[in-house]
C-alpha cells in the first residue's frame, strides 16, 4: 500500500513538473523564432514596445466585439512582443511574470467598479 502512494506521489509530480517545462519550453521556441526572423538582432524595445501598443489595440477591438478567437490571438500575440521586449531589456518573460506573481499573490484589496484595488498599507 505504500509503494502505492508513493507512486501516485510521484505521478503526481512527475506530471505537474512535465507540464510545467512544456509550458515553460514556449518561451524558449518564441525566443527562437524572434531570432530566426532577427527581431532581436535588427529590431529594438521601443519598435516592440510600437507593436505592443497595436496589438494591445487589436486585443481592445476583440473585447469591444466580444469575439472570443480574437481575444485569444491578441493576448498570445501580446505575450509574443512581451517576450522579445524582455530579452531586449536585458531579462526574460518568465522572470518578470514570477516576479510580478509573488508581489501580488498576498496582496489585499477588494473589486470596486469591477477592478481590483490594492488596499493601501497603512
Amino acid at each position: 500500500v505504500v509503494n502505492q502512494d508513493i507512486m501516485f506521489i510521484l505521478h503526481k509530480i512527475y506530471t505537474f513538473m512535465k507540464d510545467t517545462i512544456i509550458r515553460m519550453e514556449i518561451f524558449n521556441k518564441i525566443r527562437k523564432w524572434a531570432e530566426k526572423k532577427e527581431i532581436l538582432a535588427q529590431g529594438n524595445i521601443k519598435t516592440q514596445y510600437i507593436k505592443l501598443q497595436e496589438e494591445c489595440g487589436e486585443l481592445a477591438e476583440a473585447i469591444l466585439r466580444q469575439d472570443q478567437l480574437e481575444i485569444k490571438d491578441a493576448v498570445g500575440d501580446i505575450i509574443i512582443v512581451l517576450t522579445s521586449l524582455s530579452e531586449m531589456a536585458g531579462f526574460n518573460v518568465e522572470s518578470a511574470i514570477m516576479e510580478a506573481y509573488w508581489e501580488v499573490e498576498n496582496r489585499k484589496g477588494k473589486i470596486i467598479n469591477n477592478n481590483f484595488v490594492k488596499q493601501i498599507k497603512k
